[in-house]
């Protein structure tokens, strides 16, 4: 189990440390242009970075690097997630300099589509893994008047909102300018050593007042893991949820929890993909390994999610309230009479159904809410997937624990 009592922590850049990021990267970069093929150059020497932004977060290897050549490679969690050639188009800040673009486009859709999948495969990612073996949005450039920029986008969208894959296609000259993965989990690695502590920050910095706010007291934290653990075993009796009970520690893989100003809030997951958030003295939310809309912390796949609708909205609604219903809150506390905020996946032409529902909540209303309730619905299967239940009324009440919440290590003005 890893036990988390501390927010992100921020750390001092020193040149020493960035320097030894670099090296630790630049292999990783170039064995990712080694991949790409002959016409991509290698960076593999610290003097061939002309600028390199760090992460400043305490076990973050990443960054962003600009080589001297004018290439752009951006790296986080243990994998290359961007390239960018010098002078992309997509990218381009001055209008006037758009007629340098113009030119003839010499590949078809379907030549684009497939060279940007060859470019995926050639880093050895899955296309499954970036959704890529969906029907993509291409996109082409606009140009001046009657004037041709053969320049195009090929777009993977998620369906939860946003992109999953970007490349853009000189389709002039057959080539990739760029590529960036949007916050892929399939791609996680664990990141590179680096030999090299950072530095502390100094007290004065805003930045290390952050750092001393939020830490727990690792004996409060120890006191706290039976009571969530009690909890969620709890919800999952009165809702019917396949847990092991009784959980126990063999069953977390990440404990996190933080000072909120005198009452913690905890973030437990589960070996088996279950997500917990507790904050004061309860649950407010619980996510199964199927939740759709609140899968980003887990492998995001297609095939997981299709389905058909075999749940109108409203027994989906009708559904959610019976769940609602079982939790163990006072007759009359939840705000649920009224009809719900929907939320369906973003529909995206030539991809497959997803058969998911988000039903939301707000009392009294979304701008000024007391309360916030979100559930999601599987439409096929008929179940509950996710449920989300936060009211100011539970706030400020901490469990009782009989060791103070604030970590007595750090300082505190």
């Amino acid at each position: 189990m890893d036990l988390l009592f501390h927010p992100v922590e921020w750390i001092q850049i020193t040149p020493r440390y960035s320097n030894a990021v670099v090296a630790a990267v630049l292999p990783r970069l170039a064995e990712a242009a080694i991949k790409l093929g002959s016409e991509i150059p290698v960076p593999s020497d610290p003097s061939q970075v002309a600028r390199f932004s760090v992460v400043p977060h305490r076990g973050k290897v990443e960054g962003g690097l600009v080589l001297t050549n004018g290439w752009y490679w951006g790296f986080q969690e243990g994998h290359v997630f961007y390239f960018e050639r010098p002078g992309t188009f997509f990218t381009l800040q001055d209008p006037g300099a758009i007629p340098r673009y113009y030119g003839p486009v010499r590949m078809s859709r379907v030549e684009m589509v497939e060279l940007a999948r060859g470019t995926i495969r050639k880093l050895g990612v899955a296309l499954e893994d970036v959704l890529a073996e969906q029907e993509p949005v291409v996109e082409q450039a606009r140009g001046i008047g009657t004037n041709v920029v053969p320049r195009f986008q090929v777009r993977w969208r998620d369906p939860r909102g946003g992109d999953a894959a970007v490349l853009e296609i000189n389709a002039q000259d057959k080539r990739v300018e760029s590529l960036r993965f949007v916050g892929r989990r399939t791609l996680y690695r664990p990141p590179p050593a680096v030999t090299v502590q950072p530095g502390r920050l100094p007290p004065e910095s805003p930045l290390q007042k952050l750092n001393e706010a939020g830490g727990v007291n690792p004996a409060y934290a120890l006191r706290l893991i039976p009571l969530v653990l009690e909890a969620i075993g709890d919800w999952s009796g009165r809702l019917g949820w396949s847990l092991a009970l009784p959980l126990t520690t063999n069953h977390v893989e990440r404990f996190y929890v933080s000072d909120q100003g005198g009452w913690p809030h905890a973030e437990v997951t589960l070996t088996n993909g279950w997500f917990f958030r507790f904050r004061n003295s309860g649950l407010t939310q619980a996510s199964s390994p199927r939740s759709f809309f609140e899968s980003d912390r887990l492998p995001f796949r297609f095939r997981d999610y299709v389905g058909q609708w075999k749940l109108t909205e409203d027994q989906a609604i009708e559904r959610a309230r019976q769940a609602l219903a079982r939790l163990d809150f006072p007759a009359g506390f939840l705000h649920t009479a009224e009809a719900p905020r929907v939320v369906r996946p973003e529909e995206i032409a030539g991809l497959p159904t997803i058969p998911r529902l988000q039903l939301e909540w707000a009392w009294p209303n979304r701008e000024e809410r007391s309360q916030w309730i979100q559930v999601e619905v599987d439409a096929e299967r008929g179940t509950v997937e996710s449920i989300m239940v936060d009211d100011t009324r539970l706030w400020g009440k901490p469990p009782l624990i009989d060791v103070p919440i604030a970590d007595p290590s750090l300082r505190r003005n």
